[in-house]
């Protein structure tokens, strides 16, 4: 068994010349992949942007992202994952989150706490769908498609993300409660677990 370990930047990492020393080193440090979380109003950059720019920059290191999906126009983003992941060649790992929840970043996300969790019930599917490449309809929350289908899709032809912290059962979600747990991977799949939260 490979046991392979990723770096996270924060917001130390945010100058040029940080960054490129972090990902130039990556290999050399051992790692396997570069990691950069999405929080809208912290002094971190763009995870899209930053892992495009550390794509080019080392064409080895696996590119991971927690990216805040409540409040997402689902298409816009299947469609910046799917190309990333086309332009790495496939070295594009997501985990989608529900943010942070205390101020300024709650109010900055656009979507209550509580509301959070049905929303990812209602996006991750159809997240999944775009990549799978199906023509997909959908009138709700998370958005409104008329047969829309994607292009370009993921480069290995399979959804790019690893795993989701999501919101549990609407019962534990009225008491604000969450939970992690690992669940094993379908044959052949891309990732080495989901995680749901």
């Amino acid at each position: 068994m490979k046991i392979r370990i990723g770096v996270g930047a924060a917001g130390a990492s945010s100058t040029p010349d940080t960054l490129a020393e972090l990902v130039t080193g990556l290999d050399d440090l051992g790692f396997d992949s570069l990691w950069l979380s999405e929080v809208l109003t912290g002094p971190v950059i763009d995870p899209v942007v930053g892992l495009a720019w550390a794509a080019a920059s080392n064409p080895r290191v696996k590119l991971g992202t927690t990216m805040l999906l409540p409040g997402r126009n689902v298409l816009r983003l299947a469609k910046q994952l799917a190309s990333l992941d086309v332009l790495c060649r496939g070295r594009l790992l997501v985990t989608l989150v529900p943010g942070l929840t205390y101020p300024p970043e709650r109010e900055a996300i656009g979507v209550e706490p509580k509301q959070r969790g049905a929303f990812i019930d209602e996006a991750l599917p159809l997240l999944r769908r775009l990549w799978a490449g199906e023509a997909v309809s959908h009138d709700g929350a998370a958005g409104n498609l008329r047969e829309v289908k994607l292009s370009p899709l993921p480069a290995v032809g399979d959804c790019p993300t690893v795993g989701s912290r999501h919101c549990v059962p609407p019962k534990r979600r009225r008491r604000g409660g969450w939970s992690s747990k690992t669940r094993r991977p379908r044959p052949g799949a891309r990732s080495a677990a989901s995680t749901l939260a």
